[in-house]
């Protein structure tokens, strides 16, 4: 699958603790190694000010089109273009989510060969991912599914890869979510972060196949690498 930020990991525990601390009843949330877009991730959304979580789909199917399909990808949104997308511009004015992973991969060249490296907090806690989401309605039922806006990377990682994730902290998350949420609030945090200290780590090239959901195909490679955080400003 092409583009960035085109598998996730979802692990029970830290995904457990995070969505702990926005609702009032447990969720079974079961672990997923190596998720590809249109399968399921969860999602944060804040509606008339309470908190509620969702499986949606990982590839955002418009609420306008005819269903899915796989002509544009749209597991990913561009943070330059979402304002007039016809697709991301009416979800990115009133369908915001959160979508929390344990960590992501990207791959490098090594010697011809591609080396798949995990990017993850290296607290072990959850990234936050700004995210947009819609609803489809058509003869075969209805399809909730997000797609996770992306930006121009920072700096400090330029060398991984030229984009990264809108990463949330937590204060800006709720900020984020809310639709009273003002144009110029919104802008800021399109710019692009790294609100947390994270870990990037080789894996085994095992977790090159995208069919592989195993835990063993994403053992760790050699040392990791650590990228410092990097807030926006106010």
């Amino acid at each position: 699958m092409s583009g960035m930020c085109g598998r996730l990991n979802l692990i029970d525990a830290p995904m457990y603790a995070f969505f702990a601390k926005y609702l009032n009843l447990p969720l079974q949330i079961d672990t997923a190694f190596n998720v590809t877009p249109t399968e399921s991730v969860w999602a944060l959304t804040l509606n008339q000010g309470v908190f509620e979580a969702t499986t949606m789909r990982w590839w955002l199917v418009p609420n306008w089109s005819q269903g899915p399909q796989h002509k544009f990808s749209m597991f990913n949104a561009r943070a330059e273009t979402i304002k007039t997308s016809k697709a991301y511009a009416q979800p990115y004015k009133r369908q915001r989510c959160v979508i929390p992973v344990s960590g992501y991969f990207e791959w490098r060249d090594v010697d011809g060969r591609r080396q798949p490296f995990k990017i993850s907090r290296d607290d072990g806690e959850v990234l936050l991912f700004g995210g947009l989401w819609d609803q489809w309605h058509g003869s075969e039922g209805t399809i909730i599914s997000c797609t996770i806006v992306t930006t121009e990377a920072p700096a400090s990682m330029q060398p991984f890869h030229h984009r990264a994730p809108l990463m949330l902290d937590d204060t800006e998350l709720t900020e984020w979510l809310d639709v009273r949420s003002t144009g110029d609030a919104l802008d800021r945090l399109l710019a692009p972060s790294v609100p947390y200290v994270l870990s990037i780590q080789d894996v085994d090239a095992k977790g090159n196949y995208a069919r592989n959901k195993s835990e063993s195909a994403q053992h760790a490679v050699g040392d990791a690498s650590h990228i410092p955080v990097l807030t926006r400003p106010r």
